[in-house]
């Protein structure tokens, strides 16, 4: 929680820019939590990463700035079994994707029940993964 009072509290009064590294702390500590509240619960702490993405500006909605937040919830979202929600976080990333990004929303099409195998098969073949990729469906590989 020191991690999202930072970031709440210090940086975005402040106007600090954030980073990707800064959003990586972020997931980051919500996933080495010691508060049992949040240590124990998914949903705690895709909220907690719902609010952070609410309060991003818009340059940091892409994945080369807060990549490793839309991953996060992604992966949450799919924990919870929530297709609908892990979709809603995928598509609010502005401009193209990145690989783990990709890589996430396909697990949660593939493992939410009921599976969506048409969501997945679409996702695949309107992405491209190539080097250096800038433009839209183009996922750039790391």
């Amino acid at each position: 929680r020191e991690a999202l009072a930072l970031y709440h509290y210090e940086m975005q009064p402040l106007k600090l820019p954030s980073t990707r590294n800064t959003y990586k702390s972020i997931v980051h500590a919500l996933e080495n939590a010691n508060d049992v509240e949040v240590k124990t619960s998914q949903s705690k702490k895709a909220a907690l990463l719902e609010g952070v993405l609410s309060r991003m500006i818009e340059k940091d909605r892409s994945v080369e700035v807060g990549g490793p937040l839309f991953e996060g919830l992604i992966k949450l979202h799919g924990e919870e079994g929530s297709f609908k929600a892990a979709k809603m976080a995928f598509d609010s990333i502005i401009g193209p994707c990145d690989e783990p990004c990709l890589s996430a929303i396909l697990r949660v099409c593939s493992s939410t029940t009921p599976t969506h195998w048409k969501e997945a098969v679409l996702l695949t073949h309107s992405s491209d993964v190539v080097w250096g990729a800038r433009g839209p469906g183009m996922i750039p590989t790391r």
